[in-house]
């Protein structure tokens, strides 16, 4: 800012009140000026950021979704092994060949949901979030702090019931040409406890993602349309 000096000594009180006001007018619209452009730039900040938060936040919602379905696929195809090693005890079907064909059905193993939580820890980096709604925050925050305590309680279900090393026994005796179907089943019912559990996380997952971006799911849709009283049909 630049203030013309006057060529001579304000000679009259009118002259000196002109002249301070000028100066005080000059330096509140230069501190406006900066004030207008400081608060256009944290609104880009935040507005960058909540979009960068809530892209990721998507992303981290399909990936939750995707292995959720693909371990109740996996979920399924168990509970009928299971099932049909339960025909081949009642038939007394002992038979080493059908004992290896019940194994080899089933895949080992779970789906875990690949998350990235880089946008959010930028966001924080640069204090970016200092600019965001409180609540828009506090939203971001509760769906990245269900992906934390989510995937923790995931890879500790994975191990329920040790069903991993009971695997191995009834492989390895299968192999050796041991049936031993009360084995199998004890096996297989603590992996399908496990998957179980494990797609009811990803569920939760999912709700977790979907209220933090403010969608909701589709059991959410549902349990609104059961809430919704029927129209009476009028009387003819």
């Amino acid at each position: 800012m630049h203030v013309e000096p006057p060529g001579h000594a304000p000679q009259t009180l009118k002259e000196f009140g002109t002249h301070y006001l000028m100066i005080v007018l000059g330096i509140l619209t230069a501190i406006g000026i900066e004030q207008g452009v400081e608060a256009v730039h944290h609104r880009h900040l935040a507005e960058q950021a909540t979009g960068q938060i809530e892209q990721e936040l998507r992303a981290n919602l399909e990936q939750a979704r995707i292995t959720q379905q693909q371990n109740q696929q996996r979920l399924d195809a168990v509970e009928l092994v299971e099932a049909a090693v339960l025909q081949d005890v009642e038939k007394k079907d002992e038979s080493l060949e059908t004992f290896r064909q019940r194994i080899k059905a089933v895949k080992i193993g779970t789906f875990t949901p690949t998350l990235r939580r880089d946008a959010w820890d930028a966001a924080i980096a640069s204090q970016a979030l200092s600019y965001v709604d409180p609540a828009t925050v506090r939203r971001f925050s509760e769906g990245y702090s269900a992906q934390r305590d989510v995937m923790q309680t995931i890879l500790a279900t994975f191990m329920l019931g040790n069903w991993a090393g009971q695997w191995n026994d009834v492989a390895t005796n299968s192999r050796l040409g041991k049936v031993d179907q009360p084995a199998l089943l004890r096996t297989l019912t603590a992996y399908r406890l496990a998957l179980s559990a494990i797609t009811g996380n990803e569920r939760e997952l999912e709700q977790a993602f979907s209220a933090a971006i403010g969608e909701k799911t589709a059991s959410d849709q549902a349990a609104s349309s059961a809430s919704v009283p029927a129209s009476a049909t009028p009387s003819k």
